[in-house]
């Protein structure tokens, strides 16, 4: 007949009812925390995914932060174009005004045109926060430079940015530019004030011939920024699509991660109700254990 020590079986129910203890404590935390995981040992594995996924969140919110940036220069990038396309349609219309009109009339459009000039002139000059738009990636240098003569006019308009387009990163291995057109775009926009330099000045001689000749001009002129506002709104497109994609993969992760984290109230608290049940009895046959004595075996 195999015989246990009194010793062993005590510490084994001592044992058991450590477990319990431990185990009802480890689901009463589980209970008021809501989560399931309060330290790594708690499910290696899971801990290992957790983290994983929440790296990744971390790079999924920096990319929504720099899209959310790129939409907002993209924007302001549109504005300025915008604004820029309705001043070339409008000096577009006093060009075709102007052709075959008398002197007085051709003074009256030229000081128009002279304000118009000033102010596409301002609009080229266009800053999101303290970067300039229209500037490639020089954005601390004001892109367009006015040479005046001694009445403060406009004579000549010098792109001084480079053509090279700022990037933001959307993405592992992805970026957008949100103010393209650094090598077509800005130096046409240069192009174009110059272009009103010489209206205004043919305009304020009585230079018929020059008027009627800036009219073709003008137009194109007008076109270009009407193919640069499409192409910024297709931008724009794709940032708002990226946007979509970052927001319903950090949704994803966050699903993820509290899959791994969260604890399983209905599930805790059943077990919690069997864990309370085991220790009772656990407790009440450690006490009728301890209540026997050396005539207990004797008999």
């Amino acid at each position: 007949m195999l015989r246990v020590s009194t010793n062993f079986v005590t510490n084994t129910a001592i044992n058991d009812l450590r477990r319990l203890s431990d185990e009802q404590a480890r689901l009463h935390q589980n209970i008021a925390t809501g989560r399931r995981l309060l330290k790594p040992s708690d499910d290696p594995a899971a801990t290992c995914r957790v983290l994983n996924r929440q790296m990744e969140a971390e790079r999924v919110g920096n990319y929504q932060s720099a899209s959310s940036m790129a939409k907002s220069r993209s924007e302001s990038s549109l504005t300025a174009l915008t604004q820029m396309q309705k001043i070339a349609s409008r000096i577009s219309e006093l060009t075709s005004l102007s052709a075959g009109a008398g002197p007085q009339s051709m003074a009256a459009y030229g000081a128009e045109v002279s304000q118009l000039l000033e102010q596409a002139t301002n609009v080229a000059n266009s800053r999101f926060g303290a970067d300039y738009i229209f500037a490639g990636t020089a954005v601390d240098t004001q892109p367009y430079t006015a040479t005046r003569d001694t009445a403060g006019a406009i004579t000549n308009v010098a792109y001084v940015g480079n053509d090279q387009d700022a990037t933001v990163p959307m993405g592992d291995g992805r970026a957008i530019s949100p103010s393209p057109g650094a090598a077509t775009t800005n130096p046409e926009i240069a192009a174009f004030l110059n272009n009103v330099v010489t209206l205004r000045d043919a305009l304020a001689t009585g230079d018929n011939t020059t008027v009627v000749a800036m009219n073709t001009t003008m137009a194109d002129n007008e076109d270009t920024f009407i193919n640069a506002i499409g192409t910024v709104a297709a931008v724009q497109t794709r940032i708002e699509s990226n946007q979509a994609q970052l927001t319903s993969r950090a949704s994803d992760l966050q699903r993820l991660i509290s899959g791994d984290t969260d604890a399983d109230m209905a599930t805790s608290m059943i077990r919690l109700t069997e864990t309370q049940t085991a220790y009772q009895a656990a407790l009440s046959s450690t006490a009728n254990l301890f209540k026997l004595s050396l005539l207990d075996y004797l008999k």
